[in-house]
């Protein structure tokens, strides 16, 4: 009953702030992917197959059924529906997936009966629909996530606290104390954050800025590779470059409520209800084996290790992204399953460590010489070629997931080149500590810039993008935007956000420039 009263409530909820299109969108792509799970029992493969047409399908036919109904309502209401349709449409796409290989693997188990207890019935059609209707329309993550693959849904339903679900709880930061204090500190964090910001959003404009070339009309030719000039805006390199590192912590901030409200009210839902399920074990809470590390940066273990017994819970939804302004390296934005902690999107990094990055993990683990290789390397370009195919294939996307795999493996190597090689025992032996700080200084500060052009692209799209590229790399200053970033410390930066408040732009341009695109995840 509570099943079918969650879906119904979900429905309504979406038919009275969307409309019917989104619920039938929903209802069609659960239904059909779930069919194909049960049909395809142990081949996978025959899915994955399936996934990347209907994405690229859904991607071209979205523009035009969902505008075509954006169009019937008032304009100022025209750019936040088109937000929820677009998130919520790709996320129904990544939970239907989910499901369609869960259902594919426990339909193949429980057929040769290695499967001792039985939470789906595959074969039990009206009991398998409502599980994954009510997964598919959870009304908390159901428009701007973040993802829970189906897998953690039913573990989280039967209350499992073995090893294996503490294991995946831990990486995505699923495991938090619930009482009536960690509750309420959390909801007042963040109605404190979304006023801060709100406010610093009265002052700076950090999208309206980089939008503002791009719509404005040149005024003469005053510099060949500054686009704001040309279209007869004055601004100062380092306010612009500071303009690009604020749209970033803008995004962050968005990402913050989009997650971070979710998980309160699943956490609130968990708190209030009164079953005791989903405790984690005494050997799983004391073990330093089960002992998490939030980020490399801070050094600190996870809070859940100090938890009683009593207030540690496995939850549903993940935590919330960590601060992007605590990040120094690239890989822990974009964190494989080898290293120790995805930062920022932690639904959508447990989504492709189940489900792309585990079923290449036998191969790497079995065969040896350049099938290892093979396997090795897939599960390195996989996930960013999933990332792609979800953000949909466009100039701009194709660059940020280019230059974000570029990131990564130049990071790797230069790690391993300084571990393991006979140059890097060398540089460790001659130079002195301070020489190889100022030296990491330095490779980070260029990892950022990097990182900074890279989310320019995403966030903006290619002909923002391209302008910062040329700004950041051809402006006739005394001082380019490069050495700017390189040689500044960290600290320069937070203060040279002063020069974003003397940037004003005319009034008349909007706050946030609304741009229609798919949910999309920092990197």
């Amino acid at each position: 009953i509570k099943c079918i009263f969650r879906t119904v409530v979900s429905n309504l909820l979406v038919l009275h702030f969307v409309g019917i299109l989104l619920v039938v969108d929903a209802l069609v792509l659960t239904v059909l992917f779930a069919i194909l799970g049960i049909s395809f029992r142990g081949k996978r493969f025959i899915i994955w197959i399936f996934t990347p047409v209907l994405f690229l399908a859904f991607d071209y036919l979205t523009d035009s059924r969902y505008y075509r109904q954006l169009l019937t309502r008032f304009v100022p209401e025209s750019h936040a529906v088109g937000a929820l349709v677009y998130s919520a449409h790709f996320l129904i796409l990544l939970r239907s997936l989910s499901v369609a290989l869960c259902l594919a693997e426990e339909s193949h188990r429980i057929s040769d009966g290695t499967l001792e207890h039985v939470r789906i019935t595959p074969f039990r059609l009206w009991k398998t629909l409502w599980t994954v209707l009510e997964y598919a329309f959870y009304p908390y993550s159901f428009f701007f996530g973040p993802i829970v693959p189906f897998q953690d849904w039913l573990d989280f339903q039967d209350g499992k606290t073995n090893p294996s679900c503490i294991r995946f709880a831990k990486l995505t930061g699923r495991i938090r104390p619930l009482t009536v204090c960690s509750l309420l500190g959390r909801a007042i964090r963040l109605i404190f954050w979304y006023h801060f910001w709100y406010f610093v959003l009265c002052f700076l404009y950090p999208n309206a800025l980089f939008m503002y070339a791009y719509f404005q009309p040149s005024r003469g030719r005053l510099s060949g590779f500054n686009p704001w000039e040309t279209a007869g805006f004055s601004a100062k390199p380092v306010a612009i470059v500071m303009a690009a590192h604020m749209a970033g912590i803008h995004f962050y901030m968005l990402h913050l409520l989009f997650y971070g409200i979710p998980g309160l009210l699943s956490d609130l839902e968990l708190f209030l209800s009164s079953n005791r399920r989903n405790i984690v074990p005494s050997e799983c809470a004391s073990s330093h084996s089960c002992s998490e590390h939030h980020s490399s940066n801070s050094g600190k273990q996870d809070s859940t290790d100090s938890i009683s017994l009593s207030q540690a819970r496995i939850c549903l939804i993940p935590a919330p992204p960590s601060c992007v302004a605590h990040v120094a390296l690239y890989s822990e934005m974009w964190r494989q399953v080898m290293l120790h902690l995805l930062s920022f999107d932690r639904g959508l990094y447990n989504f492709l460590l189940r489900h792309v990055y585990h079923p290449l993990l036998p191969g790497i683990q079995t065969h040896q010489g350049l099938l290892r290789v093979v396997f090795h390397t897939s599960a390195l370009v996989v996930p960013f070629v999933f990332v792609l195919v979800f953000h949909s294939f466009s100039y701009a996307n194709v660059i940020w997931t280019v230059m974000n795999f570029i990131q990564l493996c130049a990071e790797r190597i230069l790690k391993w080149a300084f571990r393991q090689t006979h140059f890097g025992v060398l540089l460790r032996q001659t130079l002195s500590s301070s020489v190889l700080e100022y030296g990491v200084f330095l490779l980070k500060s260029l990892s950022w810039i990097f990182s900074l052009t890279a989310f320019i692209y995403f966030r903006f799209g290619y002909e923002v993008g391209t302008q910062f590229l040329y700004f950041a790399a051809f402006t006739p200053r005394k001082y380019s935007v490069v050495s700017v970033l390189v040689l500044r410390c960290p600290d320069s930066r937070y203060r040279d956000c002063r020069t974003m408040w003397l940037c004003r732009v005319p009034y008349w341009f909007p706050l946030q420039q609304p741009i229609l695109r798919r949910k999309q995840h920092f990197s």
